[in-house]
């Protein structure tokens, strides 16, 4: 049995990662049955979750990867019918997603003080008690010097909400009154953007992006649409 190493439903979410949704929703999209298995960082391929270890035992880190691997040893089609043109656009919104989107929803849970003590601070609970608040506390300030170094960090909140509002903008006007992200069928991009929309709106961070996702129409439906065929208990 294929293994899905991740960590587990968190905040009103099936897991506080969008990258484990991203490939949740790839095995399910495949019909690829897999077992859940929490993560082992000492294992995981660069330190990083998710990540697969197969049936014969070959561990594959990082959700592209993954995702390549369901195509080539199971002949699964992410396509969904598009083109080579309309997959680029696709291709496109997904790294927005993972590159831009992502470090504003991480500038949110993990650099504003109340969201982080009630949300990644306990992360950190099962440390020995004598170290568990040095531990957080030093996490706090290595996310804020990540994002520092990608960029994101370098800009106050009121900035960072405006770029987080124009890539959800882009995501709206990108599904129009389409069923999925580039059409009425679905493809493999729609793994990402959908975990990356629901990541951004949960409603247990304060973040004025909760908000301004579920105002357009198409995305709110767009996201109980993903659920009901995905994850129906979160629906």
């Amino acid at each position: 049995m294929i293994k899905l190493h991740k960590y587990k439903p968190l905040w009103g979410l099936a897991d506080p990662s969008p990258f484990a949704i991203k490939a949740m929703v790839l095995f399910k999209m495949a019909g690829v049955s897999y077992e859940e298995e929490f993560v082992d960082w000492e294992v995981a391929p660069r330190h990083k979750m998710p990540y697969v270890t197969t049936g014969n035992g070959e561990i594959i880190g990082d959700t592209s990867f993954i995702k390549n691997y369901l195509e080539n040893e199971h002949s699964v089609d992410f396509t969904g019918g598009y083109d080579a043109k309309t997959l680029a656009i696709g291709f496109m919104a997904e790294k927005m997603c993972e590159n831009h989107l992502y470090w504003i929803e991480i500038s949110y849970r993990w650099g504003v003080a109340e969201n982080f003590n009630k949300g990644p601070r306990h992360f950190f609970d099962d440390a020995p008690e004598a170290i568990r608040e040095k531990i957080a506390n030093e996490m706090f300030e290595k996310s804020k010097m990540a994002r520092f170094a990608h960029g994101i960090g370098r800009f106050n909140y009121d900035e960072i909400t405006e770029f987080g509002k124009q890539d959800v903008d882009a995501l709206s006007n990108l599904l129009g009154d389409n069923n999925f992200i580039l059409g009425n069928d679905i493809c493999g991009f729609d793994a990402m953007v959908f975990a990356m929309l629901w990541g951004v709106s949960t409603d247990y961070f304060d973040s004025p992006l909760n908000d301004y996702v579920k105002s357009k129409t198409n995305l709110k439906n767009y996201l109980k649409r993903m659920k009901e065929l995905y994850f129906p208990d979160f629906a």
